[in-house]
């Protein structure tokens, strides 16, 4: 029996762009931030206002930087944020975000005009956002002073307790608790890592260190590393929480002077400075940190950069490094958190499932409809798929070049999966476990295998997040594999295709299989 033929009674039905009758476990959407491939994205939520939208980025892979505009319960006061989102953001997945805070003086908009160009290139090709917020509560009735290192612009990521800053200044409690369930709330964004320059530096360390568990990565250029010791931290520790003592609890030099032992959650800390920059010895003192860091056996990587100053030309010069950095923790945090995940399916064991698909009609012929997923019948197990890729058999049938390719079909046949429910007799399987589901050819028929196998899972759970050319090339790999005698010109039909179908593959489905022992 060919593929296809088996295809078509293997697969009952199969779902795309989330399931109503299927409760996920751990997020749902309180707006509709819609996907950024349409030029009608945008915030429905009462909460958030869009002040702009810009679309950035090479070519037609690009992201959208946003300026989102909300009340902060935390400052008592409207805040405005940056939001850079990649462009393989949607709901359907959970996307790591890197937080950047700035220095002296800056505000939302800093980072994005000065650094952005580099930095949201190198989130694209990562799959991150990226979010920017700003460095104080602002308006007219909002304390200020006279010096540019206190007050508006200077809001130092502290909770201040001394007036007339106690009552607006809370930029820790925004930061560290308030903006990233906004975030996790309003656009599914997953875990977090956080980056800073000269203030917001030693604001990045301050928080990471002060609950290490919460970020995945911490980074900085230039960071204020002992603000205890330098004239900036002094002032602002006195202004915000009535001493410099009060401030020891801030100190990213003190944190790690008063530990025994490293933070287990950073395997590496980085850190870049220029050697010329105009504060290195006052204000930044990177030479305290790095002691305190030995002393306690905290891993640091510091990068002294020969003739670079404290300037936004410095950050962009090195920005791509330190994205690749927290990409990479970010992602395998996500993964671990995945693989955590306890799925409850009693709502949808023994009932229907009526979802979306993308159907195969004809040739070339792709159409969104509503199909039913029937319960598992004897022998059958039914299967949350998390993500898939595409074959060659898929493309040719998609393509019309198999001549015994039937119409109409779902495509893609080998993907990672969740047990949902099982049918009667079914004992190999369980709901809630992870496989991997794949055809092989046996005694001239093809059938569905079931593999138990969590190292493979956690691959297929990893591309969940990747970009429209991650699962290309992925599908690639899949054709130079099982079908070396494709022709340049198929190879690259299979990758404009997979870029096309892409939305589909990322998102969750079922269907129903017969059961194979392991």
């Amino acid at each position: 029996m060919k593929i296809m033929r088996a295809l078509i009674p293997l697969v009952i039905s199969t779902f795309f762009f989330g399931v109503d009758a299927f409760t996920k476990p751990t997020y749902r959407s309180r707006n509709a931030f819609t996907s950024l491939q349409s030029t009608t994205a945008g915030i429905e939520s009462p909460a958030l206002t869009v002040v702009s939208k810009t679309k950035v980025g090479k070519g037609t892979n690009g992201g959208y930087y946003h300026r989102i505009k909300h009340f902060s319960a935390s400052t008592g006061t409207d805040m405005t944020f940056g939001l850079f989102l990649p462009s393989t953001y949607d709901l359907s997945s959970s996307t790591p975000v890197m937080f950047w805070l700035s220095g002296l003086t800056c505000d939302d908009t800093n980072f994005a005009q000065k650094a952005g160009a580099k930095a949201f290139d190198a989130a694209e090709k990562e799959g991150i956002a990226i979010v920017m917020p700003d460095t104080s509560p602002r308006g007219d009735g909002v304390a200020d002073d006279d010096g540019y290192d206190l007050g508006q612009g200077a809001g130092f990521y502290v909770d201040a307790t001394e007036k007339p800053f106690s009552k607006n200044f809370h930029m820790r409690s925004y930061i560290a608790s308030e903006l990233p369930d906004l975030l996790e709330n309003e656009f599914k964004l997953g875990a977090k890592s956080i980056i800073g320059h000269s203030m917001g530096g030693y604001g990045a360390l301050s928080i990471a260190f002060e609950d290490p568990s919460s970020w995945a990565a911490v980074s900085a250029f230039a960071p204020i590393a002992n603000p205890c010791e330098c004239p900036w931290g002094v002032k602002a520790f006195g202004s915000y929480l009535g001493s410099v003592e009060n401030g020891q609890a801030f100190d990213a030099t003190r944190i790690l002077s008063g530990r025994t032992a490293p933070m287990v959650e950073f395997d590496d800390i980085l850190i870049d400075q220029g050697t010329e920059d105009e504060f290195l010895k006052e204000q930044l003192k990177p030479e305290n940190l790095m002691a305190a860091a030995e002393k306690c056996g905290q891993k640091i990587t510091l990068n002294m950069r020969e003739g670079f100053d404290h300037s936004y030309h410095f950050i962009a010069a090195f920005i791509e490094d330190h994205v690749e950095f927290h990409a990479k923790r970010l992602h395998k945090k996500q993964r671990l958190a995945l693989a955590e995940i306890e799925y409850d399916f009693t709502a949808t064991q023994g009932k229907p499932i009526t979802c979306k698909a993308m159907v195969a009609r004809g040739v070339n012929d792709l159409q969104e409809e509503k199909i039913t997923v029937a319960p598992p019948k004897s022998g059958e197990v039914r299967v949350k798929v998390v993500a898939n890729a595409l074959c060659h058999t898929d493309i040719y049938t998609l393509e019309g070049s198999d001549p015994e390719g039937l119409f109409p079909c779902i495509l893609g046949h080998e993907a990672g999966c969740i047990v949902e429910s099982v049918g009667e007799g079914v004992t190999s399987v369980k709901p809630g476990m992870f496989l991997f589901v794949y055809i092989l050819r046996h005694d001239l028929t093809w059938t569905f295998h079931l593999t138990l196998h969590l190292k493979v899972i956690t691959f297929f759970l990893a591309i969940r997040h990747s970009a429209e050319k991650q699962i290309a090339s992925f599908a690639c790999q899949r054709r130079q594999t099982c079908a070396r005698k494709l022709d340049q010109r198929k190879a690259k039909v299979l990758c404009q295709t997979a870029q096309a179908v892409s939305p589909m593959l990322r998102a969750d489905r079922f269907i129903t299989l017969w059961d194979a022992q392991p």
